[in-house]
């Protein structure tokens, strides 16, 4: 029988193994290089006392500042809406009637219309969008004008969630679906088995990644790193048993 770990145990076992390492290599004066300021930074034990203190002082903040975390329930959020609409379900629909005829089924006078509404929702945030960049003297665009560490790329996952929960929301209306506040909000939470997967394996993946910095055994984390345990639990979400 194959053992199949929760990512939230893995993460919980990899933070384990970061403590006890940091540990042995504080006692034995191991130091790394950091290119950054050219010089060899000594690693910090996570169980000395500075090290505890530090932990109980940010474990809080670390999984505040875990930049997955937000980002992750944002799109789940947005998604969310688009499959309890019926958007994306609609959008499945038109695909395999493309490709196939055995899953065809017509659409409806007001599904036609909600998807007409969905796509000029599209079309005037993205117009939008368009105009505030190129006419509103660089509002989104970084100091220097450009589009590199620019608001509009440090804010893209939220852009396109909201673009995206704007479509679910006015094909929702538009087909009847939405009528309610409560409604949309229940669609917002419609993986809301996921979300809260997501909040769990986030927790322990920010202090992992906190403890590897503060220690100094890994001082530069690249980006996509941080994006691991995000995948590792969509994976876990699709393959586990239902």
């Amino acid at each position: 029988m194959r053992l199949k770990l929760h990512p939230a145990t893995l993460c919980l076992c990899l933070l384990v193994v970061v403590i006890i390492l940091s540990w042995i290599f504080d006692a034995y004066g191991m130091s790394v290089y950091d290119s950054r300021i050219g010089d060899y930074l000594y690693v910090q034990s996570l169980l000395g006392l500075d090290g505890m203190r530090w932990g109980l002082r940010n474990v809080m903040s670390n999984m505040a500042c875990f930049t997955p975390l937000g980002e992750g329930v944002l799109m789940l959020f947005a998604i969310g809406l688009l499959v309890h609409s019926g958007l994306a379900s609609l959008c499945t629909r038109s695909l395999l009637a493309r490709y196939t005829k055995q899953y065809y089924i017509p659409f409806s006078r007001k599904e036609r219309i909600a998807l007409v509404a969905a796509l000029l929702i599209a079309i005037i945030y993205v117009a939008s969008l368009f105009v505030i960049v190129n006419f509103s003297r660089g509002a989104l665009l970084s100091v220097i004008g450009t589009l590199q560490a620019s608001p509009l790329i440090q804010g893209a996952i939220f852009l396109t969630s909201l673009g995206l929960a704007l479509m679910g929301i006015g094909y929702g209306i538009a087909v009847g679906r939405y009528r309610r506040d409560v409604e949309i909000a229940d669609g917002l939470l419609y993986f809301r088995h996921l979300l809260v997967l997501h909040l769990l394996v986030s927790f322990f993946a920010s202090q992992l990644f906190a403890c590897l910095e503060y220690s100094r055994l890994l001082i530069y984390i690249p980006t996509w790193m941080l994006y691991l345990p995000v995948l590792l639990t969509l994976w876990y979400y699709m393959t586990r048993k239902k």
